[in-house]
């Protein structure tokens, strides 16, 4: 009778041991689970993003090594061998977050590198001009792109748009290489009245930008 016992309890501790090795192997996967749903957001921003830049501006952005899917891979078959491989994810994550923020900075500069004359041209007139809101909507847009992410091709389309439009206000306000070099020393209030000729004072009255400029006298 004890003996039927005994077997009796170490059959039923061995049946309680299984179920918490089955519950840690549940809890594990289900871990593991949200691990790679991290990833997700990661890779569909980046291959996104990569996809619409690439196909825009090829020679701007290289593509990435193959780490981070080669580690995939082992993932995988880790997976198929009844293994959990937390490590190995949290690597990837890694890999994936460096690819993202990289092809993120990778656009920024992209951005700076095709706007930042015409916008900086756009700025320095904002002051000056009456009605600034057109130069206003196009560095704001300019802006926001910058910062933009995840990338695709309407941004693109929309970058181009916004430059062309920036473009377009400073052949509209008839801006030469000399007329912009007297206004950022206008800005940065280094103007002299040397500085003015014909052509300087006939664009600022046409423009109607005279009267909001403050030009020094001092050593002239």
């Amino acid at each position: 009778m004890l003996k039927e016992k005994i077997t009796k309890a170490t059959n039923l501790v061995q049946k309680y041991t299984d179920l918490q090795k089955k519950d840690n192997k549940i809890k594990q996967y289900t871990n593991l689970l949200a691990r790679i749903d991290e990833l997700k957001p990661m890779v569909k921003n980046t291959a996104q993003s990569f996809a619409a830049l690439h196909r825009g501006s090829p020679e701007n952005f290289t593509k990435f090594q193959s780490q981070a899917t080669e580690e995939l891979m082992w993932i995988k078959k880790d997976l198929r061998s009844g293994d959990f491989p937390i490590l190995k994810i949290k690597s990837v994550k890694e890999t994936l977050a460096e690819q993202e923020a990289t092809l993120q900075e990778n656009w920024q500069n992209y951005v700076k590198q095709l706007s930042s004359s015409t916008e900086n041209t756009l700025s320095l007139l904002g002051s000056l001009q009456e009605n600034p809101d057109k130069i206003t909507d196009v560095t704001i847009s300019l802006n926001d792109l910058r910062e933009q992410w995840p990338v695709s091709d309407r941004h693109l389309e929309l970058l181009e748009d916004s430059i062309a439009t920036g473009q377009k206000i400073l052949v509209d306000l008839s801006l030469d290489n000399e007329i912009e070099e007297f206004l950022i020393k206008v800005i940065q209030q280094e103007a002299r009245l040397s500085d003015l000729n014909q052509k300087i004072v006939e664009w600022l009255n046409y423009q109607n930008m005279a009267k909001k400029l403050l030009i020094s006298i001092e050593h002239e």
